[in-house]
Parts: C-alpha cells; structure tokens; sequence
C-alpha cells in the first residue's frame, strides 16, 4: 500500500512539473505566407508576412516581414509601415486611443468595414468599424466618418450608411451584432457599387 502511494505522489509531481509555465516558451512557431507591406513614403514591398500570430489582437500591433524564405525576418510596426498583408487578410494604420494600431479590413468598396482586436484581462476583444468611402461632409448623414458600431445601436447607426439601398440592411439581426450578418450586408451593397 505504501508503494503504491509512493508512485501514485512521484507521478502526479512529475506531471506538475511537467507542466509549461504561464506565458513562457508556448509560442507557435511561426509560418509564413506570400504578403506585403507599405512603407510610410506608399512603396509596396512584398515578400513574406508571418501568418499564425499567437493571439488574433497582436495583428493589430505589429507584424513580422522577410524578403524570402532565407532572408532574416523584421518585426515592423505602425513607425514604420502604413498597412500589411498576408494571405487574404489586409490591415492599415489607425489612431485609436491615442496609439496607432493596425485595423484589418473585412470589406473594401464604397463601404468599408473593419475590424480591431486588443486583449483583456478575460482574453481578446473586437470592435467594429465602418465607413462610406464615397461620402462627402455635404451628405450631412456624417457616414464620411469612421465610427465604432455599438453592441446595443448598431442597427440605428447602420442606416444612414445604407440609405441608397435599404432593403440590404434588413438581412442584419436587429437585437445582436452578428458580424458575419454585417459583413455580408456590407459585400452586397458594395456589389451594386463597382
């Protein structure tokens, strides 16, 4: 019986001290994809951008760029770049809370929605952001303006942006911000806008 105690004890502390500490050395390692980015004077250089950060927020705060797969790679951020790619995912440059940060887009055209993720202390959160790219202070609708749409008066902040096509907004959940709902709405009405 004691030897059994014994090796149930030396097991169950083997595995606890197995065990990786918190946030040290469980990083991914990193791959990457054909990307680019933009430098702050607008030239374009590609090559490769690292496309599996650990969290989804730390797009939005820097990124990792090599010219080839034997090339060293550079951590660059806001300082030095205006936007980046890597595969289908696009981020450009924005003031938020005083900081400058990277906002993926989710969809380009006349409306642009995009998307900023950060971390918490109950782990990361997004915001949403839409804009109407053809729009002039004259239109006195205000949606020349980037705003955040709200979890509780999306819907109410949503239609001045689609004015011209109504109908398209009504596809979108009027009680929850469901994202995918906006993305799509967004991708139709950007469709009858070339």
């Amino acid at each position: 019986m004691k030897n059994l105690f014994l090796s149930v004890l030396t097991f169950a502390t083997i595995g606890v001290i197995a065990q990786p500490s918190k946030n040290k050395g469980m990083s991914i390692a990193p791959t990457f994809g054909p990307g680019y980015y933009v430098s702050l004077k607008g030239d374009t250089v590609k090559g490769e951008v690292r496309n599996n950060m650990d969290n989804e927020s730390d797009y939005a705060n820097s990124f990792w760029f090599r010219k080839n797969e034997k090339s060293k790679a550079m951590e660059l951020n806001s300082k030095k770049a205006k936007g980046y790619g890597v595969d289908d995912k696009h981020f450009s440059s924005l003031k938020m809370d005083d900081k400058d940060v990277y906002i993926k887009y989710l969809e380009q055209g006349r409306l642009n929605l995009f998307e900023y993720t950060y971390m918490t202390k109950d782990g990361s959160k997004a915001v949403y952001l839409i804009v109407d790219t053809r729009a002039t202070e004259e239109d006195k609708t205000g949606t020349h303006f980037m705003i955040q749409l709200d979890e509780k008066q999306f819907k109410k902040q949503l239609k001045p942006y689609f004015k011209d096509q109504p109908i398209v907004l009504e596809q979108v959940d009027k009680w929850f911000l469901k994202i995918d709902e906006i993305r799509k709405a967004v991708k139709e009405f950007n469709g009858m806008y070339p």
